[in-house]
């Protein structure tokens, strides 16, 4: 009996953005990333940064995913999550 879960497909990213600025003037924010296998969803907050237009890159410590059940509850989870550290990155700001 085969007990192996299918393998996982493309993962993929979005940046969510903070209109703020490194000191180097690239844009900060964090990739909400969605993966799946058809069974289990798994998704990740990572640190960003933008690089060019319509590209960026992670930075800092390498984030782990967290694993749900349903592909809505997985994009639900990393959106609030980005959002809510977004927000928390520009009130310590004010």
């Amino acid at each position: 009996m085969n007990t192996q879960q299918p393998a996982y497909r493309g993962a993929t990213e979005t940046f969510v953005g903070t209109a703020m600025k490194d000191k180097a003037g690239r844009e900060i924010g964090w990739i909400a990333g969605l993966n799946s296998n058809g069974v289990d969803y798994a998704a990740w907050v990572q640190s960003a940064r933008k690089t060019k237009p319509g590209e960026f890159e992670a930075f800092g410590v390498p984030q782990r995913s967290k694993h749900f059940g349903s592909q809505a509850a997985a994009t639900a989870w990393a959106f609030s999550e980005a959002k809510a550290r977004v927000a928390k990155a520009r009130q310590a700001l004010q």
